[in-house]
């Protein structure tokens, strides 16, 4: 029988590991075994939390939380920027996908 894997937020403790991994210069997919924790996992934490200085696990935490805040919170920026929004769904019925979006969105003046 399959059972569907079910999603577990990243705890303090395996960002702790990462950085230490990291520190180290240990492969993602070597700290990613250790943790139980699939390679992709252990990259899109990296990739979305490191910093000027690299990774670090108590800044990686507090932006992780600041993101779900948001979130949970209803403070999407295309909820409260009128300008921004209609940028977004001018592009979308040109059938742009999400990643050339986020891409145009980052280098426009709208988003900073």
């Amino acid at each position: 029988m399959h059972y569907p894997i079910q999603y577990r937020r990243l705890i303090s403790a395996e960002r702790e590991e990462i950085s230490r991994g990291l520190a180290q210069r240990e492969t993602l997919s070597a700290i990613a075994r250790r943790l139980g924790r699939t390679q992709s996992t252990i990259a899109r934490e990296v990739n979305r939390n490191s910093g000027v200085s690299g990774y670090r696990a108590f800044s990686a935490g507090r932006r992780a939380r600041e993101r779900a805040s948001s979130r949970r919170n209803g403070k999407s920026r295309l909820a409260h920027e009128e300008r921004l929004r209609r940028y977004v769904i001018q592009k979308l019925r040109k059938h742009w996908c999400p990643e050339r979006l986020s891409r145009a969105c980052k280098r426009s003046i709208l988003w900073i």
